[in-house]
């Protein structure tokens, strides 16, 4: 019994040592201002304007690549129609044996 006493006392001081620490924690540190609904709703409009320019800006880019993309491929289709076969034909084959494969894989997890 005595072992428990001692115990309780040891974990009674050490929380309120803790409580101590805080409390002077708290009056040590600043506490942090509220901002006021103007500040939350001018934030707020910033973010929105700051996200907004950027979406702008993607898809600014994704036009100017997705007419590089298809002014090279139309060069490419007058310059040399056969390179596109080709590159059309790879693709071809490689889903293909993708696709083939990828049957072949759920039928063996099924069986197995």
């Amino acid at each position: 019994m005595d072992r428990k006493d001692e115990k309780g006392t040891e974990e009674e001081i050490f929380l309120s040592k803790l409580r101590q620490s805080i409390d002077r924690m708290d009056h040590v540190l600043d506490h942090p201002s509220i901002p006021s609904k103007e500040q939350l709703k001018g934030h707020i409009h910033e973010r929105l304007q700051r996200r907004r320019k950027s979406m702008m800006m993607e898809l600014l880019l994704f036009w100017l690549v997705s007419l590089f993309v298809m002014g090279s491929g139309a060069l490419l289709v007058y310059s040399a129609p056969w390179m596109v076969w080709l590159i059309q034909g790879v693709s071809f084959v490689t889903a293909f044996v993708l696709v083939v494969h990828f049957i072949i894989h759920r039928r063996k997890e099924d069986l197995g």
